[in-house]
């Protein structure tokens, strides 16, 4: 079950897509989606567009589906925003809990992208209330509860020690750049020795921007003479002050050219101020293109980034600008000193944690595991 699928422009659809599709090479998947907006085929995946995401009765038609379905399991992929006007989707609990009375032989389970919102301010914390009613029934009436961040799978594995927590992280809205990164390069009129930092997607109030531009100065002092290109990588239209480097905006691109864009790249720069997570799909973007990246450590951070520090992942505390310095010219000294073996272990990195086989693989084997003893 799914909001939105490919063509639209959305995440969550994205990642279900590819989900969907690496399923579907050793299972049968049937995506639940919204009649509100052109589709296109999915190679091998079948597609019921059972709903709408308006009106008083739009859910009518999902229920009758989930009601009826001869599926092992059911997955939802959840973010309350995706739902409803500022995550306003009481009918979505309504239906979930109607199909699983109907259909108690499923195994019901939801992917958690995230929870409820966390921003400041009087209007989130009204949002967030309702949010968390939401997500706390969704839950307790999920056989698994998928989350795309390990912290989160822990907090509600404390809150309810009963209940199927499992991590399971996102994968990489991308496919395989159709080119060679000397290529790409060349197209975008990067030469051999430009040294060329980078970032993926918009301008979300959970990056911070300064810190970019402050990392991509200093990067600029350290390398001179060569010639730094900033590059930005999809997403929305962003006022960069850097004054010492050329910067490139590719804008929005199709996802072969964007994965190839982003291969260009010999450092991304992705601080947040929650710190990286599993769930941060630009990250993993530059890790399936062998990029290593400056990020930060924060409060959603999983251990497994602090395994992997110094080696292709550059850390650094959300509020510490000192220590965001020093991480900067850690990161571009060890490029310098190692690309060659840096970036095919960030590959495998990738390939390990973050792959869509690894994906599909977890999902299957926790919900068959859980199908297997009921």
């Amino acid at each position: 079950m799914v909001q939105a699928i490919p063509p639209a422009h959305d995440a969550i659809g994205e990642y279900t897509a590819f989900l969907a599709a690496e399923l579907g090479k050793s299972v049968h998947v049937r995506i639940l989606t919204t009649r509100d907006r052109p589709l296109e085929p999915l190679g091998g995946v079948e597609i019921d567009a059972c709903f709408s995401l308006h009106g008083k009765r739009r859910f009518d038609g999902l229920q009758r589906a989930l009601a009826t379905t001869q599926a092992d399991a059911v997955v939802l992929q959840y973010n309350p925003f995706a739902w409803g006007r500022r995550g306003w989707a009481p009918d979505l609990g309504h239906t979930w809990l109607a199909a699983r009375k109907a259909n108690p032989s499923v195994c019901w389970s939801t992917m958690f992208h995230e929870t409820y919102t966390l921003s400041p301010g009087l209007r989130a914390w009204a949002m967030r209330q309702y949010q968390k009613r939401q997500f706390r029934l969704l839950a307790e009436h999920s056989d698994v509860c998928f989350f795309s961040t390990g912290t989160w799978a822990d907090e509600f594995a404390r809150s309810d020690p009963s209940a199927k927590a499992i991590h399971l992280p996102v994968g990489a809205n991308l496919r395989e750049p159709a080119v060679s990164r000397q290529a790409m390069r060349s197209r975008w009129g990067i030469s051999r020795e430009d040294f060329v930092v980078g970032v993926f997607g918009g301008g979300h109030q959970s990056r911070m921007l300064n810190r970019i531009e402050h990392a991509v100065d200093a990067i600029s002092n350290y390398v001179t003479p060569r010639r730094v290109v900033f590059l930005h990588v999809g997403g929305n239209a962003i006022a960069w002050s850097m004054k010492r480097c050329k910067v490139i905006a590719t804008g929005r691109l199709p996802d072969v050219d964007a994965a190839g864009a982003i291969s260009t790249m010999d450092l991304m720069i992705n601080p947040f101020t929650d710190g990286v997570s599993t769930r941060r799909g630009s990250v993993i973007a530059a890790l399936q293109n062998s990029v290593p990246v400056l990020t930060t450590f924060g409060a959603v951070s999983e251990p497994l980034w602090r395994e992997v520090e110094d080696s292709f992942v550059f850390l650094a505390p959300p509020r510490d600008e000192n220590l965001w310095s020093e991480a900067t010219l850690r990161a571009v000294r060890a490029i310098e000193l190692d690309a060659a073996e840096m970036r095919p272990a960030a590959r495998e990195f990738y390939r390990h944690n973050f792959s869509w086989a690894s994906v599909a693989s977890s999902l299957l084997n926790h919900c068959s595991l859980l199908k297997s003893k009921c």
